[in-house]
């Protein structure tokens, strides 16, 4: 697992977690993320991804090919 929290992060550069195969775990809550990686998709191994508390207005249609996905948190973004 990664703890990115409140790090002051806009943006997750494309490709940094597709070859982290093994990662489950990824807490990005209170940053500054204004959009996630169209990769987002082949993070396979995700099981619980916190995205809450940043400036996300949207989020990739590839995020529903995480499977194993189980706990996803969203709350206080600016989606609609």
């Amino acid at each position: 697992s990664i703890n990115l929290e409140q790090n002051q992060i806009n943006k997750i550069p494309y490709g940094i977690f597709s070859r982290a195969q093994y990662l489950t775990k990824l807490n990005m809550k209170d940053n500054q993320l204004t959009s996630l990686p169209l990769d987002i998709g082949t993070w396979l191994n995700m099981v619980e991804l916190n995205l809450g508390t940043n400036q996300l207005s949207k989020i990739p249609e590839d995020i529903q090919d995480l499977q194993k996905l189980e706990v996803l948190t969203l709350s206080n973004n600016l989606l609609r």
